[in-house]
């Protein structure tokens, strides 16, 4: 993680490219590279959110109920799943991470730069990596409410199926 952000660093402080970057032989072996340490981190995060369920479920049986474990676990499983689906469609692109090769008269996103015309992959992309920390505050959140187990719960659930349908949708779209 720690290479891949020094290199983006990097790129970004000579006006370079990172990402999609197959100029020179040196930058195409550091983008092979970066999308090998992404694959790591992301099938350790999955591993990760394996683990955290699996304690879950060691918890549920003792009648010790916690919501913040499942809602890691499900953060970190789903939302490592489906970065690697987009990642792996994005990353096979030869058009890089727009579609539509013409995005000259595309009105973009400020500060994200994305294309508002729907063929922008790093949409879905975005939303589904950050699935892994989004999910574990909002667990945090529905721990501080004062409601049952079984209704957090449920508003977990439902909010896990929000989110993972509005990441396919965004997906579909792109």
């Amino acid at each position: 993680g720690l290479f891949e952000v020094l290199y983006i660093f990097l790129q970004a402080a000579r006006g370079r490219e990172s990402h999609f970057n197959n100029s020179t032989p040196i930058e195409s072996i550091m983008y092979g590279l970066m999308g090998v340490g992404a694959v790591i981190l992301v099938v350790g995060s999955f591993y990760l959110g394996y683990l955290l369920f699996r304690e879950y479920q060691q918890e549920y049986q003792s009648k010790r109920n916690n919501l913040l474990l499942l809602s890691s676990a499900l953060g970190l499983t789903i939302g490592s799943v489906l970065t690697l689906v987009i990642a792996s469609y994005l990353s096979s692109g030869e058009t890089g991470y727009s579609i539509n090769t013409n995005t000259e008269n595309v009105m973009r996103l400020p500060i994200f730069s994305w294309y508002l015309n729907g063929d922008d992959l790093r949409i879905p992309h975005f939303f589904a990596t950050h699935m892994m920390q989004f999910f574990p505050l909002c667990g945090l959140w529905l721990t501080r409410k004062k409601v049952s187990f079984t209704v957090e719960k449920a508003r977990l659930l439902c909010g896990t199926g929000i989110y993972t349908s509005l990441v396919l949708l965004l997906f579909a779209i792109a």
